[in-house]
């Protein structure tokens, strides 16, 4: 079931939604190509598709300029490009993320009937009047098990024959995941083997690169090594949500907490934590410095935090029980337990190396 599927997106909605694949065909029917790059004339979509990217890196999310729609539609797919052809796996994901709260922020806004024929176009089977709306079940869990708030779990949620009863707010945030998806996709797509940035992009791409790289040198490459942090002795569940800060990808809000909590509780620094949690694409440094600072009781109240409990984690399902973990309580304790551990293993490989060589 999807709604108004004879809508037909305006000029203006192609300037908010790019990725659309009404907004390809509106720059093929204008005769966009790759040859108007050396154009004088084409300049300005060439430093709007930088602005786009370079406020995906310093503010997270891309603003929006309906001064001339055409031109806002037509810097979306150079500034993939750039992406692109900077071949970074951070910026892609940030870029993603920033173009799809872009999205979100402005759905907000929308009109029912354009937020389903949006949805239709990215594949969903929804119905959607005023402040509510119905999704087919296999879209919903498809995005919403991503999350960890039980009021996404399915069990929470009424069902209709199928259907899935969700606010419009909430299905909002569910296209904005998808949107995300989508750009990621098409970001993964590689170039071809003999690719090169047109000529107008090259200045563009130097500026890109070295903006990653003074991020990287303000914020370092967190290892933990220098505090003594055990990355073996680490909890499955922390250790989860540490490998995927590493990898910088989104972790929810309550496994934010968990971690910082945590790390702050065996010993490493605020800035130790910060420079960690700056390496994900929605990190905005002074949030999250203020955050750290809270949870290490340097604010407001001035109480230190220490990290959630094993049954608190299971609730919010973060929990990933190994069978060293059984009669574990906190993962505090659980790392205490594995510190012990891998001392007795190196002790142990210390002695046989030492008989061994006898």
């Amino acid at each position: 079931m999807a709604l108004n599927k004879g809508y037909k997106f305006t000029e203006r909605d192609l300037a908010k939604y790019p990725f659309l694949r009404e907004a390809a065909e509106y720059l093929e029917e204008m005769g966009v190509t790759t040859k108007d790059f050396d154009a004088d004339y084409f300049q300005p979509v060439i430093d709007r598709a930088y602005l786009r990217v370079v406020e995906a890196i310093e503010r997270g999310i891309v603003s929006l300029n309906l001064d001339d729609p055409r031109l806002e539609i037509a810097s979306f797919p150079v500034a993939i490009l750039l992406v692109k052809f900077a071949g970074d796996e951070f910026l892609k994901r940030r870029y993603a993320l920033a173009e799809s709260l872009r999205a979100r922020e402005l759905l907000e806004g929308e009109p029912s009937f354009l937020i389903a024929t949006l949805a239709s176009r990215l594949g969903f089977r929804v119905d959607v009047k005023g402040v509510y709306a119905k999704l087919y079940v296999i879209d919903y869990i498809r995005y919403a098990s991503r999350f960890h708030d039980p009021r996404w779990k399915l069990v929470n949620r009424i069902l209709d024959e199928g259907w899935v009863l969700l606010s419009r707010r909430e299905l909002i945030r569910l296209l904005s995941e998808a949107i995300q998806d989508n750009l990621l996709n098409i970001l993964a797509k590689p170039l071809l083997s003999d690719a090169k940035p047109p000529r107008r992009l090259e200045a563009k791409l130097v500026a890109i690169i070295g903006m990653l790289s003074d991020r990287r040198a303000k914020y370092g490459e967190w290892t933990g090594a220098e505090v003594g942090f055990v990355e073996d002795a680490l909890p499955p569940c922390i250790k989860a949500m540490y490998t995927t800060l590493k990898e910088g990808k989104h972790l929810p809000h309550i496994a934010r907490f968990t971690l910082a909590s945590f790390l702050l509780n065996i010993g490493l620094t605020v800035d130790d934590v910060v420079k960690m949690f700056i390496s994900i694409p929605d990190a905005n440094e002074r949030i999250t410095r203020y955050q750290v600072e809270h949870i290490a009781g340097m604010r407001g109240s001035m109480t230190k935090y220490t990290s959630p409990s094993c049954s608190t984690l299971k609730t919010h399902g973060l929990c990933l029980e190994d069978e060293r973990c059984r009669g574990v309580k906190h993962p505090l304790i659980r790392y205490r337990r594995g510190i012990r551990r891998v001392i007795r293993i190196k002790e142990g490989d210390t002695v046989g190396g030492e008989r061994g060589e006898a």
